[in-house]
């Protein structure tokens, strides 16, 4: 991802506050968008091989997309020992239409990662992600890494069907309380991947919780949506985990003072982080000047990043969570979560507070931590 995404990005989710309207505008939108798609079916070349494969659970899944495949793919740091805390052969759920496998888990008390295969279970079924289009490039479906797919190959979703195919977009959304920032119903991250060899969709779900619990009850359900055609025109599998956190211990640092930002008008009250498996956690709480969002909606008019004290001009890269966030707890009080790299943990960080809509750079303090639990 390059910085001009990245500083977009930054602006869009920065002030994240999900609520339930939001949710039901965004199904709105991919409801409108799902009736709009034009059918255009290709009379040549179709998946025959993919498509008329045996319906069985006893398929060679080491080609299947990992979990760290998909992690690789948002440019964050991944401890080297990543893989030992993950989970594998999960669970196995039988249905009608495909068999979902849960191949991968990762847990930490505050993050759920899963990584999916839909088996499909008919033959001449084909199953896409949960946006895929028929103007898709079919590059972008069977790949994760961009640079890595074949550039002569310019063929789309709609070429690799026929009439007769059974296609299918695959959703998987947390149905768990105390998802956080969203509302339950709507997952922090989605990305999924199919196998053209196979004709399994690997599918990599990631939630965030509101609080830090070593072993929780996660619900989830996986929904098949006809495509084209209404939402409501599928199946959808309800499912339910039972997870153990990975994190045996959590090694916690906090700063000591008050640290002032009078460019700003801000200051941090206090800065926690905590250290998982994966990543590190930070939470920012700090007093600020408000920002009217919208006539009902307020948040805070000032941010903070974490600058590389190597280099001042750039700033420390994102955990694996891969964004981050700002909720109100107060008037004129906020705090600031998101994860940096597990390589990240060091004795002081310097802050720079920064304006949260045009990101009007202001000073920057360094902010010393201290080991407040080991537990």
């Amino acid at each position: 991802m390059n910085d001009a995404m990245k500083k977009n990005l930054d602006r869009q989710l920065s002030r994240v506050q999900w609520t339930a309207e939001d949710s039901k505008a965004v199904c709105c939108r991919m409801r409108e968008e799902t009736e709009g798609a034009k059918r255009k079916w290709p009379t040549g070349f179709a998946l025959v091989a993919v498509l008329m494969m045996a319906a069985t659970v006893a398929l060679a899944v080491s080609s299947q997309a990992g979990m760290l495949d998909f992690l690789h793919h948002f440019n964050a740091y991944i401890p080297g020992d990543a893989q030992t805390y993950v989970q594998k052969d999960v669970a196995v759920f039988d249905h009608e239409l495909v068999t979902v496998q849960v191949r991968e888990s990762y847990y930490d008390g505050r993050t759920l990662r899963l990584t999916l295969d839909m088996v499909p279970k008919e033959a001449n079924m084909l199953l896409l992600g949960s946006t895929a289009r028929f103007d898709d490039a079919w590059q972008e479906v069977i790949g994760l890494d961009d640079a890595a797919g074949d550039l002569a190959d310019t063929r789309q979703v709609e070429d690799m069907v026929s009439p007769d195919t059974k296609l299918y977009r695959v959703a998987v959304e947390g149905k768990t309380a105390g998802v956080w920032p969203f509302a339950p119903g709507q997952t922090a991250f989605e990305n999924a991947v199919l196998d053209p060899e196979t004709g399994v969709l690997t599918v990599y779900h990631q939630e965030l919780f509101s609080d830090d619990q070593p072993k929780r009850t996660v619900e989830f359900e996986v929904t098949l949506s006809k495509y084209p055609g209404e939402v409501k025109d599928g199946a959808v599998y309800a499912h339910t985990l039972e997870v153990t956190s990975a994190a045996k211990k959590t090694p916690t640092y906090e700063s000591e003072a008050v640290v002032d930002y009078p460019q700003a008008g801000a200051q941090i009250n206090r800065l926690l982080l905590e250290v998982k498996p994966q990543e590190i956690y930070y939470f920012i709480e700090f007093t600020a000047p408000e920002y009217q969002l919208t006539p009902h909606r307020t948040s805070s008019a000032v941010l903070f990043e974490f600058v590389d004290a190597a280099s001042p001009a750039k700033r420390l890269p994102y955990g694996l969570v891969g964004t981050y966030g700002v909720r109100r707890v107060g008037e004129d009080q906020y705090v600031q979560w998101g994860t940096l790299g597990r390589d990240e943990l060091h004795d002081s960080y310097l802050l720079r507070a920064h304006d949260a809509d045009d990101f009007t750079r202001y000073e920057t303090m360094s902010i010393p931590v201290t080991l407040v639990n080991d537990e």
